[in-house]
């Protein structure tokens, strides 16, 4: 005889029915994280929910989500702002009892997954975009790593070497401000798109404090590149990279690739999780093939039937032409920033 099965509606970010979750299950990414779910809440005015299938009180099947109502319309996002977010459904039937009170909300469901297939076979939902996601295998010691590698990244470092860059490792609130400066560059004028406000960032660097390292590539006085890292489980998360483009022929980011995989190996972790990457981002993509031992694919995946209200619809295609125009050239990186702040939260 079966034992006593319940439902329940939590909090992921306080709860502790959440972690017990993710960690029995083996899913405890930094994307299911308490802190992340807190950072990403905190920034955007978001509550994380979480759906739980508990059996004799013990949680067995789950889903994380947030329900959105701004300007874009009514939708359900499982979760915002996360590289993945899977749920927790070991078989077709916890997918379904999970997936069903919020299919029939009527509001738009969404959900990025790496690992559960139970979206992509579930009719309701369609794949809309596949996204390219990576990990490194970290060897036991850098001469094992250095042999994995291709002739390109090796000759890559050795440059850097060479032009005499050196990495600093920091946790600070200054260090992260550095980073910021050199993130909102290149995503306004490589990507033309806006920059996650700071206090994302600010957030970030208070829910995880030491969890959280910024390595900085130096010329000198001057940044050459960056990049955020975050300690969560068995694995080291490479979740923001920038650079300076006056220093791109000093090879910054392969040295800063390669410190971040010797820095998991200081800190006794397992993997080197690259996060993922847009298929229109070949030249990422291709960065992070020269490092990885491992390449999937991630997956968005939305419900088919749900209407498109037409006022959220135009809402969408106005905010496509504001950040147009807040990426511009002309516009000064602080403007940027400042609208980045007002209208980061509308992409979610």
């Amino acid at each position: 005889m079966s034992g006593h099965v319940e439902r329940r509606v939590i909090n992921p970010a306080t709860d502790a029915a959440w972690s017990e979750l993710v960690c029995g299950a083996g899913q405890d990414s930094l994307f299911v994280a308490p802190p992340w779910f807190r950072a990403v809440a905190n920034s955007y005015d978001l509550e994380p929910r979480a759906d739980l299938i508990l059996e004799d009180g013990r949680p067995t099947a789950g889903i994380a989500y947030a329900e959105i109502d701004d300007p874009r319309g009514k939708r359900i996002v499982s979760f915002p702002f996360a590289d993945y977010c899977d749920p927790v459904a070991a078989s077709p039937d916890a997918w379904a009892t999970l997936i069903e009170p919020l299919v029939a909300s009527g509001a738009p469901v969404s959900v990025k997954v790496l690992e559960c297939e139970a979206p992509l076979h579930d009719e309701r939902f369609e794949a809309t975009r596949a996204l390219f996601w990576h990990r490194t295998a970290i060897a036991a010691d850098e001469d094992a790593q250095w042999s994995q590698l291709g002739g390109t990244a090796r000759r890559n470092i050795s440059k850097a070497r060479g032009n005499a860059l050196e990495i600093e490792r920091r946790s600070d609130l200054e260090a992260l401000r550095a980073f910021y400066e050199l993130h909102t560059g290149v995503r306004k004028h490589k990507y033309r798109l806006l920059p996650q406000p700071w206090r994302f960032f600010e957030e970030l660097h208070r829910q995880f404090g030491e969890r959280l390292q910024v390595l900085l590539a130096r010329n000198g006085d001057e940044v050459a590149g960056g990049v955020v890292l975050f300690a969560w489980g068995d694995t080291l998360y490479y979740k923001f990279n920038a650079s300076d483009p006056a220093h791109l022929e000093h090879r910054p980011n392969d040295l800063l690739a390669w410190e971040t995989i010797n820095l998991a190996r200081a800190l006794g972790l397992q993997w080197l999780d690259w996060g993922v990457s847009d298929d229109d981002q070949p030249g990422l993509i291709r960065y992070k093939q020269k490092f990885a031992t491992e390449e999937r694919h991630a997956t968005i995946a939305r419900t088919r039937a749900a209407s498109v209200d037409p006022n959220a619809a135009h809402f969408g295609a106005v905010l496509g032409e504001l950040t147009a125009l807040l990426t511009d050239e002309r516009v000064p990186n602080d403007v940027t920033q400042r609208a980045g702040d007002l209208l980061y939260g509308y992409f979610g």
